[in-house]
């Protein structure tokens, strides 16, 4: 009985010391906060693909390979409201023979001239919509967001990454050079 009321109290502590709470930073990097303050950034997103077949800069995979994950068929921003809220859609489709689980598309919006903007605010450039399938290969559809940001002079949205987490596990980033070569 003795050993039994020393052992409770370590599993109480172990456990309370693993306990966490993990947010996703606006770059994409995962931070987990520890009970007993401590903290640990992990997941930080590098700019390769990563999945079970391959890994490496994402420079390497050809345009056709590349149209082989996905296909973006188009992307628009609205203005939908007299206080500069902005919406936005992409129609995409998933064109890998695996089934998605989650989508991120990283997007950042821009005015007349071509330069970044920011929402007034929320005061960030990048927005990032998730879409939650589950999505089979060949499926898609329209994903619509709305008011990303708040500034009447956007005018253009761009996408700069598009992560793709697979129901096996896997996850592949796309660069914004590559999703230049996926939306056709």
């Amino acid at each position: 009985m003795r050993k039994l009321s020393l052992i409770t109290p370590i599993l109480f502590l172990s456990f309370s010391l693993h306990s966490q709470i993990k947010a996703i930073t606006e770059k994409g990097d995962t931070i987990s906060i520890f009970k007993n303050g401590t903290w640990k950034i992990y997941n930080q997103k590098p700019n390769l693909i990563i999945d079970k077949k391959s890994s490496g800069p994402s420079a390497n995979r050809s345009e056709n390979e590349l149209r082989k994950i996905i296909r973006i068929k188009k992307i628009k921003s609205i203005r939908s409201n007299s206080v500069g809220g902005v919406d936005f859609y992409i129609t995409w489709k998933n064109r890998s023979m695996e089934t998605v689980k989650y989508i991120y598309f990283a997007v950042v919006p821009y005015n007349a001239v071509g330069d970044v903007v920011s929402g007034e605010i929320r005061t960030h450039s990048k927005f990032i919509g998730k879409i939650t399938g589950p999505f089979e290969s060949g499926s898609g559809q329209k994903s619509y967001w709305s008011s990303a940001w708040y500034n009447n002079t956007i005018t253009e949205i761009k996408i700069v990454d598009i992560e793709i987490e697979y129901t096996d596990g896997s996850t592949i980033l796309l660069s914004e050079n590559d999703t230049k070569k996926v939306i056709f």
